[in-house]
């Protein structure tokens, strides 16, 4: 498998694959065959873009930058116009429609945790730990006690910001991100 997309060869699937959908004829081999190809150029993109200084072993939920990525390459691959220039460039637009699913995602996941911290604080869980074990006065240190209470202290909350309050004790599990490139709307 290649380490770099071919911009002609994406560019070549992407003519394939929008003149076989313009003709009905999306049981063809030719058309799997452009499907394929563009979903591997964008998940090339995607896993080469991780690589950037900005993006390179910062972040834990890389895997999911990945993933949508890749979800948002095939769900805006409609919106490519080859023929807006003299010289289509569908890396440099699928680039950016990665770049721009990578900070979204680094956004949302901001956003989380910080909702994570703030329910943490106003459920008065740090006040209820207790650090000693029993039969022994000597107090230990709790790693991650101590940087939630440091966390607390440096970091002063906006009153204008919406912080989330616990209405009642509830367990929300969410759904798994599904990507199959198929259900995006570009191979429909």
């Amino acid at each position: 498998m290649a380490q770099y997309v071919n911009n002609k060869s994406l560019l070549k699937a992407i003519l394939t694959y929008r003149e076989l959908l313009a003709n009905g004829d999306r049981k063809s081999t030719a058309f799997r065959r452009a499907e394929n190809e563009m979903g591997g150029a964008f998940e090339l993109i995607a896993k080469n873009m991780l690589r950037m200084p900005k993006f390179y072993k910062k972040y834990a939920f890389a895997d999911e930058m990945v993933r949508e990525g890749v979800y948002d390459c095939a769900k805006y691959a409609h919106n490519f116009d080859p023929k807006r220039s003299e010289n289509p460039n569908p890396f440099s637009y699928f680039t950016q429609v990665c770049f721009n699913a990578f900070i979204r995602r680094i956004s949302k996941e901001k956003k989380d945790y910080r909702t994570r911290q703030s329910l943490i604080l106003q459920s008065g869980i740090i006040d209820q730990v207790d650090v000693t074990q029993e039969g022994d006065d000597t107090v230990y240190a709790n790693a991650y006690l101590s940087y939630l209470k440091e966390f607390i202290d440096t970091h002063s909350y906006n009153a204008n910001v919406e912080t989330p309050v616990i209405t009642e004790k509830k367990i929300v599990v969410a759904k798994p991100a599904k990507l199959i490139l198929n259900n995006v709307g570009l191979f429909e």
